[in-house]
């Protein structure tokens, strides 16, 4: 093998080898970059080192004697070499991501269940809030009263989020129905009872009082009745016991008068009262 072909063969495995390996550390993923480089090193010291025992070979018949640049070229391949050994010794493999931790068993226990307030129907005691988990509604009660046509006031349409209690009629808790009112939607955005209508029998209803006290209440049902044939005698007629009324809009909306054609109500009795109104 002539002395210039060596030279040449070594000149190209160690500068493609040095590139090589800078390319598989630069673009490649940790694990797969750190394998082609260790393999990458193997191959240029196997090749590189057959390549200068050919050389050696040659030099020692006589046949060739070494260029001057043949030291260099020797000299560049070890540093090719030297090169491939240092960064396959720091590169490191891509760790693989830790086992989940299985969290310790904690023994199981209990829910824990609000304390029910004990309730005396004969007491009045004006309610501050509602709450209804099922639908996330939450609100403040303002006292809601009759306007001039003896027809019951609702909230400011601009604050539709704000819920109200019907104060002529009973507190909640107190035997008779219990009205609380709230907008559908108003001011271009849902209202608190916006999702009235989803309320399904047995869900609860939470007022807070004033007391402190707290009453929770179970759907029993939920209807659609149009407004000119509102069910006044069935919302608003005695009870055995307490019972509640939610009531918004619903149905079509009427563009002609701003209103819309129905309203949802929703009939719900005082948990843990075995009572039945007389509509039951």
């Amino acid at each position: 093998m002539a002395v210039e072909t060596i030279r040449t063969r070594l000149l190209l495995l160690a500068l493609v080898g040095l590139a090589w390996m800078l390319a598989a550390v630069t673009f490649l993923p940790g694990n797969t970059g750190f394998a082609v480089v260790s393999a990458s090193f193997v191959i240029i010291v196997g090749v590189g080192w057959e390549t200068l025992q050919q050389a050696g070979r040659q030099l020692r018949r006589g046949k060739d004697r070494p260029s001057p640049g043949f030291g260099a070229i020797t000299s560049a391949l070890a540093a090719a070499a030297a090169m491939g050994l240092v960064i396959s010794l720091t590169t490191n493999p891509m760790p693989a991501p830790p086992a989940p931790a299985m969290a310790a068993p904690r023994p199981s226990s209990p829910p824990v269940m609000p304390a029910r307030t004990v309730v005396d129907p004969a007491v009045r005691v004006n309610p501050v809030a509602v709450h209804i988990p099922r639908l996330g509604a939450d609100s403040s009660l303002i006292e809601l009263g009759l306007d001039a046509n003896r027809r019951m006031r609702t909230p400011p349409v601009t604050t539709p989020m704000q819920a109200g209690w019907y104060e002529p009629g009973p507190a909640p808790g107190q035997t008779g129905p219990a009205v609380i009112v709230g907008h559908v939607d108003g001011a271009s955005q849902p209202g608190i009872f916006y999702r009235l209508h989803e309320l399904a029998p047995g869900d609860r209803v939470t007022v807070e009082r004033a007391d402190g006290s707290v009453v929770t209440f179970v759907v029993r049902r939920t209807i659609h009745a149009p407004k000119d044939r509102f069910p006044t005698k069935e919302v608003y007629g005695r009870t055995a016991g307490p019972e509640l009324r939610l009531i918004t809009c619903g149905g079509s909306f009427d563009r002609a008068v701003r209103s819309y054609r129905d309203n949802v109500i929703v009939f719900a009795r005082l948990e843990g009262d075995d009572s039945h109104d007389r509509h039951g």
